[in-house]
């Protein structure tokens, strides 16, 4: 079964208050494109992630994750390694300057994963 991924940020929530530099939806669409491009990247290194794990990262200007780590484990550290590694060859466009440096968690899971965070 195909890994589903989502991205949540703590500055994509805040970006719904009155000093984003970026619209909501901007926010928004480029977290939906990211999310699709990772959950790619998970599916085609082959990785099973069991029930799920938790990656969290920054945002890089050139759209590559920085400073990934494991923040709810798959259970196998051999899975979230490989996790982890299919995340860091992820390249998506120039990320929102709202979420510039900003902690992503990246979400990885077989089932479609729905969530709130608070910032």
């Amino acid at each position: 079964m195909k890994a589903r991924v989502l991205l949540l940020s703590a500055a994509a929530l805040l970006a719904f208050g009155a000093t984003a530099h970026a619209a909501p939806r901007e926010v928004r669409n480029y977290l939906d494109r990211a999310g699709a491009a990772a959950a790619k990247q998970v599916a085609q290194a082959g990785v099973d992630v069991g029930p799920g794990l938790d990656v969290k990262a920054q945002v890089n200007s050139d759209g590559r994750l920085s400073g990934l780590r494991i923040v709810k484990s798959s259970g196998s550290l051999e899975t979230d390694q490989k996790a982890v590694a299919a995340l860091k060859r992820l390249k998506v466009s120039a990320p929102p300057n709202t979420l510039l440096g900003a902690d992503i968690t990246v979400t990885v899971a077989k089932e479609p994963v729905l969530a709130a965070q608070n910032p």
